[in-house]
């Protein structure tokens, strides 16, 4: 149950801040609870590009559409993703994704033992658990309505059905996302090269979006087309010797297929020292942002290209994050035993009280 208490905002939060026990943000009180769980505005400078910080864990979130092809049904979108928390993957930690490259399930070595882990493309990860009656994995985390996962014995696929909308999501024997599919039967099919990277992903009438990659395995450009129509490359991406993306491109006339015309829009981005932590994103209108760690690698400042700062600090028991905004006005997030998000206090006043039931908002 969610209990609001007083409607105090502040205009002079320059990121939002979410709050939960997850990496990315489909598991977070955004997803949860909504604009109820999370505090300040995500977006950041002309691009669209929005920002979160996640107030449990300090985890730094970045999420855009760069591009999309509308489709009936189910749309195609290269949503870009960036997780200061990444994984490591072959040797590199895998901060950034672009459309559904992220996503997967863990393999049990066998049906119906131990957990599966299902990854979403934004890097937030819930685990499943085996239930023998239904003979399929389950779990309550996120939005609410229990999410399951079955084997399709004939083709060896993995079945993830959304408890709350019907979507269907398929993975092949090793894990990778193949098939998205909504209520009404429409699909995205999602390829791979030889590499094992996302080559495409192609809705219900052929609308394509497809991914190009560097000799080095760094995405360069993203292009969408519809059946028999005009390959569009509209996105270009940049990335330094470590794989570190460095500057996001957006052509605005991309029917002349170059940006030497200079009628582009971009945003770069750097990097604390040798890590993959992003330190500064700066955009073409002059917007910016910098960020500041702890040891503990979480975010503890924000800083915009005013000087204006927005601070997060950490209480050693877990159970309390403040955010002190440039206005000085504080918001508090206080977590349970559980370590879920119990209370958010604004301004010291109660600004929303939630309580739980088998893990969900009642």
């Amino acid at each position: 149950m969610t209990v609001p208490k007083n409607n105090q905002q502040d205009s002079h939060s320059m990121v939002a801040i979410v709050s939960g026990n997850s990496l990315g943000l489909s598991l977070t009180s955004l997803a949860t609870l909504g604009q109820q769980g999370s505090v300040g505005s995500s977006g950041a400078g002309r691009s669209g590009e929005q920002v979160f910080v996640n107030a449990s864990n300090g985890n730094l979130v970045l999420r855009d559409q760069d591009d999309f092809v509308a489709a009936y049904g189910l749309d195609v979108s290269a949503v870009r993703t960036y997780n200061s928390a990444g994984k490591i993957v072959g040797g590199v930690q895998d901060s950034w994704a672009v459309g559904v490259s992220r996503q997967k399930v863990t393999v049990p070595t066998t049906w119906g033992a131990v957990t599966i882990t299902r990854t979403d493309f934004d890097g937030a990860e819930a685990t499943y658990t085996w239930d023998a009656a239904s003979s399929s994995y389950f779990t309550t985390a996120g939005a609410g309505a229990n999410d399951t996962i079955t084997r399709d014995a004939g083709t060896g696929q993995y079945i993830w059905t959304d408890g709350a909308t019907g979507t269907v999501e398929r993975y092949d024997a090793n894990g990778r996302l193949v098939s998205t599919e909504d209520i009404q039967g429409n699909r995205i099919v999602h390829t791979y090269n030889a590499q094992g990277r996302l080559a495409s992903s192609v809705g219900a009438n052929g609308e394509t979006v497809a991914y190009l990659y560097s000799a080095a395995g760094d995405l360069t450009d993203v292009t969408t087309s519809v059946v028999a129509g005009t390959v569009t490359k509209r996105v270009h991406y940049d990335w330094d010797t470590s794989h570190r993306m460095t500057r996001v491109t957006v052509d605005l006339t991309p029917a002349d297929g170059s940006t030497a015309d200079g009628v582009s829009y971009w945003t770069t981005y750097s990097y604390v020292g040798t890590s993959n932590r992003i330190e500064t994103i700066a955009q073409k209108d002059n917007s910016s942002l910098k960020f500041g760690y702890d040891a503990q690698q979480r975010v503890v400042s924000i800083t915009d290209a005013l000087g204006r700062v927005t601070t997060l600090n950490y209480d050693a028991t877990g159970l309390k994050t403040r955010v002190t905004t440039p206005a000085n006005v504080t918001s508090d997030f206080l977590y349970n035993a559980a370590g879920r998000l119990s209370e958010i206090d604004v301004g010291g006043q109660l600004e929303h009280a939630f309580s739980y039931v088998n893990a969900n908002v009642d």
